[in-house]
């Protein structure tokens, strides 16, 4: 008895496939370790910039109290310079 060449491709593409399978399943586990490591480090990042906006928002409460920090905020960015508000556009004549 013969053994058909296609059930040995057969066999070889299903050995292939298999093998690509496991690979690509290695790949993924690496890949969310890779992830959750990421969202961890995103986190405590999220967290400072928190911390410092609560820190930058207690500044400006004291610098309305003692006006003697603002340019040290200002300095710093903190608290943006005063800037001459925008006037407000015109409205349009009408037309003809």
């Amino acid at each position: 008895m013969q053994k058909s060449p296609l059930t040995t491709t057969l066999l070889l593409i299903l050995v292939a496939s298999a093998l690509a399978s496991l690979g690509l399943f290695f790949l993924d586990v690496r890949k969310t370790k890779q992830l959750r490591s990421y969202q961890a480090t995103a986190q405590q990042v999220n967290n400072s910039l928190a911390g410092l906006n609560v820190l930058a928002n207690e500044c400006a409460e004291y610098g309305k109290k003692n006006p003697s920090i603002m340019p040290i905020l200002e300095a710093l960015a903190a608290k943006p310079a005063k800037t001459n508000p925008t006037p407000a556009l015109a409205p349009r004549p009408a037309g003809k």
